[in-house]
């Protein structure tokens, strides 16, 4: 187990950088023009408004189209080396923010960030597959706390740094990240698939597992594996229902995710708590919402994430944002005028948001390195990281014309709908993971076949009972069969 989590080390760090690089330059940004004064922010001043919105939209746009580029490249190249194409651009893209000179530098840095920002989806699909079906929700767990210490980590440093010294921070972080891919092993499944299954042994024995086991483990990847993987998208397995299903479920639920507004309320933290119209610190109340997030997912959000099942963490999830949400919005409708008790929004809508914690924010993005065949599982995990990235952009691109357009009441309980139903959709819909091998998962989504028809019973018929002279045919394409008692018995086999 200490192996394993030391093989997976560099790719926990993988999705920290994913955080920080998604939220710290738009941070940087706002904490620059707002927070920090001019002689606090020398060379600060190609940050403008035009900037910042431009800056900050370029992550979530490039990022669906890296995601879908980064499925085949899993299959044909290995996990391990998206892992360091990741980090080499990241590195590339915060050196060239930290000594930006003009504005089109800012452009050309965030747009580095933003094409390694699709190579994310490896990690979801690496860490299942270096690990055992026990310590499988172990290590995902560990996913979301990274995510919300990197969320924090972004807060605090945009808001108390400049921006240059801060992007030399990320620099340094992106660098030892690369430098620890160098340790991490490639996957064995993907090495099962390219035929070289004494390479994923000696994987297997570096990771700590028993040799006894090892043999059954490379069995099982070789059933699901099919051979080796094709240099190109196999077509013809889409309408495999092993397939399709799993890609149909999880970008609904993305959709679901996505119109909760957990990420409204991520990128538009400061802006959000602004326009609940309360007294307090916008920026205190974004820090206070990360470290509250990350408190939450090392706590509770870990047991839900390792001991509880996906359909009842969903639903726990989903139901007790709702709840949150609403709460918030009968704040607004019954104190509108008297904004006493300004503190109640704030805490439903952290609660809120700690409730999406346990299930709804993270279980869309963990369950697609699960829920696809080996086969597949690259191309798949990138298709459905692409579809979840384009509503992850839509809802950042139309926030302030939703708020717009319905007020913060009405936005709060368009979230708290959507929260609800992601509950129910876990319920009922969710196809439940945990505790089982990838193989059983894979298994649960083949199409039933029907039950073969009840075998004919034969029986004795004597000869006069016939109304009409049989044919003379072999016995075996008859229901009834003439003669008598003996030569019938004597037929029998």
């Amino acid at each position: 187990m200490v192996q394993n989590f030391f093989g997976s080390y560099g790719s926990h760090w993988h999705r920290v950088h994913c955080r920080h690089h998604r939220s710290a330059i738009s941070r940087f940004i706002t904490t620059i023009r707002g927070k920090q004064g001019a002689s606090n922010n020398e060379g600060s001043g190609l940050m403008d408004s035009y900037v910042f919105m431009i800056s900050a939209s370029m992550g979530t746009l490039l990022c669906p189209l890296t995601s879908i580029l980064c499925g085949p490249l899993m299959d044909i190249l290995g996990r391990r080396l998206v892992f360091k194409i990741y980090y080499s651009v990241s590195t590339i893209g915060y050196l060239i923010i930290a000594f930006a000179k003009e504005v089109w530098h800012l452009y050309i840095g965030r747009l580095c960030l933003a094409f390694s920002l699709g190579f994310t989806v490896a990690n979801v699909i690496y860490l299942p597959e270096i690990t055992t079906t026990s310590q499988r929700s172990l290590v995902l767990a560990t996913i979301n706390p990274l995510f919300s210490l990197g969320l924090l980590f972004s807060y605090v440093v945009g808001g108390y740094l400049r921006w240059d010294v801060a992007s030399l921070i990320h620099t340094l972080i992106c660098g030892l990240g690369l430098f620890s891919v160098l340790f991490l092993p490639e996957s064995p499944a993907w090495l099962v698939k390219e035929q070289r299954p004494e390479d994923a042994r000696n994987v297997f024995r570096w990771l700590g597992r028993n040799a006894a086991k090892i043999d059954g483990d490379i069995s099982r990847l070789q059933t699901t594996g099919n051979g080796p993987v094709k240099r190109s998208i196999p077509l013809k397995q889409l309408r495999h229902a092993t397939v399709w299903k799993p890609f149909l479920i999880l970008i609904t639920f993305h959709f679901l995710q996505t119109m909760t507004g957990i990420y409204n309320i991520m990128f538009y933290t400061v802006e959000f708590f602004r326009d609940l119209g309360t007294a307090f610190d916008p920026v205190l109340v974004t820090i206070g919402f990360a470290f509250s997030r990350f408190v939450v997912c090392v706590t509770v959000g870990y047991y839900f994430t390792t001991k509880c099942p996906r359909r009842v963490a969903t639903a726990v999830s989903g139901f007790g944002s709702g709840a949150a949400y609403l709460v918030a919005v009968g704040y607004e409708v019954w104190w509108k005028g008297d904004r006493r008790f300004q503190w109640v929004p704030v805490a439903a809508v952290l609660v809120s948001c700690v409730f999406s914690t346990a299930g709804v924010q993270a279980l869309p993005w963990i369950m697609t390195g699960e829920v696809y065949p080996l086969s597949v599982r690259g191309c798949m995990g990138g298709a459905t990281f692409f579809v979840g990235n384009v509503f992850l952009f839509l809802c950042i691109k139309f926030h302030f014309a939703l708020v717009e357009a319905l007020g913060m009441p009405g936005v709060m309980t368009f979230f708290g709908v959507a929260c609800l139903v992601s509950g129910a959709f876990g319920l009922l819909v969710l196809p439940e993971t945990q505790g089982r091998t990838m193989l059983q998962i894979e298994l649960g989504f083949m199409v039933k076949k029907r039950k073969p028809p009840p075998e004919r019973k034969f029986r004795y018929v004597k000869e006069e009972e016939l109304w009409f002279e049989p044919p003379n045919v072999d016995q075996a394409s008859l229901e009834v069969q003439p003669g008598t008692e003996e030569e019938f018995a004597a037929k029998q086999p």
